[in-house]
């Protein structure tokens, strides 16, 4: 039989040594069990966004492909009997057909793009390079140059963090002192009242004891000054019991009125920052420019980061936040016009047209009205195999049209005002904190609702810019007044070439930021 011997190593006390026919086996454990656990479990959600990914792009498609044969095969029959004595019928038709394909080729075109669009490459490299040269940023190219950017840049965040830490603190024990002397003169102010109250109770006890004393007299004839002086100490222990009841709820009270300290809302490194100052990303070990972070799952660093979008399986950043709203915006167009042009044979299902076809049909076919050139009995009426798809589609067009609306509404709001879903709620914070210093915050991005719609689709013309259109972003991710802030390649060819500054519109200092 093997002897299993277990024994402590003192280098390290996780790390066990077995004895198995004569050999010695090792095994280390965790020095940490709960980070080990946090890190599986990163890992684990990683693994399944992964697989995620891919199939919810698959089932994207199938809606898609589901919805656009429901028109063709289902709702375009209903359409050309409904329009069959007009006029204009062959017009109204074409337009119906036009319009859904226009909004498909759209809604394909910008979702691909936003799956295939890359935010590394050299592209990404290009705009960071040209962003560090309208911000005056030294961007360093060699390995020591990159190893000094992220020493200064560690002192500066352990700089302002400390700094920081003080002026909480300071704030802390102002309000602390605040407190300690509005009780001070609170028992101040009250002590008069005390005193009476004392008094008072004094000579109730007073009265009390006589009382008692004459009790004891006349009930102690025959028994004796036990009985006596016993009854005579007992107002003195119910006085030292109510001293100490008295001394207990006045440490309660001192207790519940002590001051509590509100601890400040918990800050990010980036919200430490300048609008235009570089960080440094210790992930991906590359200078961090400013409004970008890293996006643990695609594992790179997103200029402009917004949000990763499992329908995307890809990150929404600078570089295809455009083909993100244009998908939003036809997705939701689309959906608008499935769930009108739905909603009257959805209705119809339910009136006594659809039962009548229905009995016809099973009991006759439908060879009689089919021989005159009609697909239904009745205009805009399903058949009973047509049903589902009809169901399907208007109940599918207008949830999932309610819920793009709601995400189109949220995300032109952060366009007109200059924001991203992380800068976002980054700004709520900071408004919360410069309302309990008394000031001010605004944001230092915001250039006016035009020039921050023109950082996103450009200064062209407003509907030309929401057809297919592959360019490049004009502006650069910082949003900069004037010409500085366009990218060189769009600049007017009248600009200087050579930057003399950084024109900064409404930013503050990076020290009153913190």
């Amino acid at each position: 039989m093997p002897s299993a011997s277990p024994s402590l190593s003192p280098a390290n006390s996780q790390r066990r040594h077995f004895s198995v026919m004569g050999g010695r086996l090792r095994f280390q454990f965790p020095r940490n069990p709960l980070n080990a656990g946090l890190s599986f479990l990163g890992v684990f959600i990683d693994g399944c966004v992964y697989v995620i990914g891919p199939i919810l792009i698959c089932l994207a498609v199938g809606i898609a492909g589901g919805l656009s044969h429901t028109f063709f095969k289902v709702l375009l029959p209903m359409l050309q009997q409904y329009y069959k004595d007009d006029a204009l019928s062959t017009i109204k038709l074409s337009c119906h057909v036009g319009y859904v394909i226009f909004v498909l080729v759209n809604v394909l075109y910008n979702y691909y793009m936003c799956v295939m669009t890359p935010n590394k490459g050299p592209t990404y490299d290009r705009v960071v390079r040209e962003l560090a040269v309208a911000t005056e940023f030294p961007y360093p190219e060699t390995p020591s140059q990159v190893s000094q950017c992220k020493r200064n840049f560690e002192e500066m965040m352990i700089f302002r963090s400390q700094r920081r830490q003080a002026r909480a603190a300071q704030a802390s024990a102002a309000a602390v002192a605040a407190k300690a002397a509005q009780q001070s003169q609170n028992r101040t102010n009250s002590s008069n009242g005390d005193t009476t109250t004392v008094v008072r109770s004094d000579a109730v006890n007073n009265t009390n004891n006589g009382i008692t004393h004459r009790h004891a007299g006349n009930s102690t004839s025959g028994s004796g000054g036990a009985d006596s002086s016993s009854n005579t100490v007992l107002p003195l222990h119910t006085a030292s019991a109510n001293t100490a009841t008295n001394s207990a709820a006045k440490k309660n009270t001192t207790k519940a009125n002590a001051p509590k300290q509100k601890q400040s809302p918990p800050l990010r490194g980036w919200m430490l920052m300048g609008p235009q100052e570089w960080g440094f990303c210790s992930y991906s070990n590359q200078p961090k420019a400013p409004r970008s972070h890293y996006d643990h799952v695609t594992k790179v660093l997103v200029l402009n980061m917004d949000h990763y979008c499992p329908w995307m399986f890809n990150c929404v950043g600078y570089l295809n936040y455009r083909y993100f709203l244009n998908f939003l915006l036809y997705v939701f167009v689309g959906l608008l016009y499935g769930a009108f042009l739905t909603y009257l044979p959805f209705r119809n299902m339910a009136g006594s047209n659809y039962v009548s076809q229905a009995k016809w049909i099973r009991n006759h076919g439908k060879t009689d009205w089919e021989k005159q050139g009609l697909t239904h009995m009745f205009n805009m009426t399903p058949l009973p195999s047509e049903r589902t798809a009809v169901a399907f589609a208007f109940m599918l067009s207008l949830s999932v049209g309610i819920a793009v609306a709601c995400l189109l509404g949220f995300h032109l709001y952060l366009v007109l005002t200059a924001q991203t879903t992380i800068e976002f709620h980054g700004n709520c914070a900071k408004r919360k904190h410069a309302k309990k210093r008394k000031t001010a915050w605004i944001n230092p991005y915001d250039l006016g609702y035009r020039s921050n719609w023109e950082q996103v689709y450009g200064s062209g013309n407003i509907l030309l810019s929401l057809l297919p259109s592959s360019r490049e972003p004009e502006f650069l991710p910082v949003p900069i007044a004037g010409d500085i802030g366009r990218r060189p390649s769009q600049r007017p060819r009248n600009t200087k070439s050579k930057i003399q500054g950084v024109q900064q519109n409404r930013t503050t200092d990076a020290a009153q930021i913190v």
